[in-house]
């Protein structure tokens, strides 16, 4: 009987073990931008569009999420408008509002959240380029010119309940044409994540043969 308490305790430790080390499935997602002018001055507007793309699963994504940091003295936040997928229907739900940064009072930052909020599954989408928000700024001075937005805190979840965190963004807003950098910081989370990971899988092989011998030891005290 101790041996099958033994046997089963071993058994659930591998598969916690396992649940620990082993990838979860494979969800990943890539937000690009785009800025839709060849020059500019100052009264100029221009438009800036935040797209979903490289979706990676099977599920569909029914969340996407981000946050556009800029400069209110040198660019003024007109409107933005987030595209309604077809499939979502009435289950189109956005969140979407300006804020003020907490490191610099200068610093704005636009949360824009839009996601399928009914019950109802199989509304992922997987295509490219139907999950976008297009944010319309103005230019109002000189300061303008090289300034930068960042996009950051981007993350997705797809129609399995998956979430995940992508990459960060920046558009150096030139008066001569943006230049568009994508800071993949998402590589450093991943590593951080097998780091921490790693860390779980040795401290439950540790458990588990910490445990075999304490059990081993009780047994032959026992017979």
């Amino acid at each position: 009987m101790k041996s099958k308490k033994v046997f089963v305790f071993l058994m659930v430790s591998i598969v916690l073990l396992s649940a620990t080390v082993l990838p979860a499935s494979a969800l990943s997602a890539e937000f690009s931008a785009t800025a839709d002018y060849s020059t500019l001055k100052v009264g100029d507007v221009f438009k800036v569009r935040v797209t979903v793309n490289n979706i990676q699963t099977e599920e569909g994504l029914i969340l996407a999420q981000f946050k556009l940091y800029f400069d209110s003295t040198c660019l003024r936040l007109v409107e933005w408008n987030t595209n309604k997928p077809e499939a979502w229907g009435d289950g189109f739900e956005e969140i979407a509002a300006p804020k003020p940064s907490e490191d610099n009072p200068d610093e704005l930052y636009l949360y824009v959240a839009f996601m399928y909020s009914e019950k109802e599954t199989g509304k992922g989408i997987t295509e490219d380029g139907i999950l976008y928000t297009d944010i319309t700024f103005e230019v109002l001075s000189e300061a303008a010119d090289g300034t930068v937005l960042r996009i950051d805190d981007t993350d997705v979840m797809d129609d399995g309940n998956q979430f995940v965190s992508c990459n960060t963004l920046e558009i150096k807003i030139n008066f001569d044409g943006a230049e568009i950098t994508n800071v993949d910081i998402a590589k450093e989370k991943k590593i951080n994540n097998i780091v921490l990971k790693t860390a779980i899988g040795v401290i439950a092989v540790l458990i588990v043969v910490v445990g075999a011998v304490f059990i081993g030891r009780h047994i032959k005290k026992s017979v």
